[in-house]
């Protein structure tokens, strides 16, 4: 059968990107679900040559609303337009959210993500009066203060995903404050800037011990798995909530050919891994308990996880530089 119609049985399949022309013609007849951007996808598709007219329109209604945030600089501002931008005009060839990043040099600052979180919100409205906000959904670094904000803006009806996830200590806090998904990674995030790079220690588990915790416990936060080294590694995670894939990942889903037998051979989401996980999961809180927090995070698997948390959020800021240097430059 079809590798990609057998994951869109089991698994809610997104784009891993704000390309338009990828949105609007879907897969195998059907369009994506959910869409999905961070800063390195704004700075590509703000470099795509045919999208040179984006960065102009981007920077005239950055022109426009800075005065409404005149204590941020303009290219940070435009960086966030940009984002707004790309995600609105793919908004009407996909079937459920787009999805934003907060500024990663806000990482470690609760109150600038959850101002981002309003502003995001407002930007939208003005690019598109017209647009429905509860498709909009914040990605935020999963760091204490990331997720604290995320628990503040889900009281005011703000969507969150706890974004650059590396272990269970991520998923439960997650959880707690509310995000609408988590999406761990299964291989580092440096894989996709250095082509040389091997994750030697993909986190495939996580995401099945993760839903099978959030399903036990009775909470509502989705797992959308992202960062797939390969098909095989997408295809083990049939089954998983959503999966956040790659645009040359799906083109290779949607021409392969597999046998069924082998495919749910393959496939981790089992009934009985389900049985066995779900009677050892312990209920866990950190959502008032800093400390521990901060301790369990920094001693999970002999502190990769953290490493491999504060990495990605380096990457993300380097992009995020990068992003600004373009608008600084088409300025001057």
């Amino acid at each position: 059968m079809n590798a990609l119609e057998y994951l869109r049985f089991k698994t809610q399949v997104d784009l891993d990107a704000l390309d338009l022309d990828v949105a609007k013609n879907g897969a195998l007849g059907k369009p994506y679900v959910d869409a999905t951007s961070n800063q390195i996808e704004v700075y590509f598709q703000l470099k795509a040559p045919n999208n040179a007219e984006v960065v102009q329109t981007v920077m005239s209604i950055t022109a426009e609303i800075h005065k409404n945030y005149h204590t941020m600089k303009f290219e940070e501002l435009a960086v966030e337009t940009a984002s707004v931008y790309l995600a609105a005009r793919i908004l009407p060839y996909i079937s459920g959210n787009v999805h934003v990043m907060a500024n990663p040099f806000y990482s470690f600052h609760a109150q600038r993500i959850v101002e981002a979180g309003r502003r995001y919100h407002s930007i939208f409205h003005y690019i598109d009066p017209t647009i429905d906000l509860n498709r909009v959904v914040m990605k935020v670094p999963a760091t204490w203060e990331g997720l604290q904000a995320c628990r503040a803006l889900t009281t005011e009806g703000i969507k969150t995903l706890g974004t650059t996830v590396f272990s269970m200590e991520q998923c439960i806090l997650a959880g707690e404050v509310g995000c609408v998904s988590v999406s761990p990674f299964i291989n580092d995030l440096k894989r996709l800037v250095d082509p040389s790079y091997k994750d030697n220690d993909p986190l495939i588990g996580l995401c099945v011990e993760a839903q099978q915790y959030y399903k036990q416990h009775g909470i509502a936060t989705c797992v959308k798995a992202c960062s797939a080294g390969s098909l095989d590694e997408i295809l083990q995670l049939a089954g998983v909530d959503a999966y956040t894939i790659e645009t040359s990942d799906l083109d290779a889903l949607a021409k392969e050919q597999r046998d069924q037998v082998q495919l749910e051979t393959l496939c981790l989401f089992k009934e009985q891994n389900n049985t066995s996980a779900q009677s050892n999961a312990a209920f866990s809180s950190y959502v008032d308990d800093e400390c521990r927090f901060r301790m369990d995070l920094a001693a999970s698997k002999q502190g990769q996880s953290q490493f491999k948390l504060y990495q990605s959020i380096g990457i993300f800021c380097d992009f995020q530089r990068k992003a600004e240097r373009l608008f600084n430059a088409a300025r001057s």
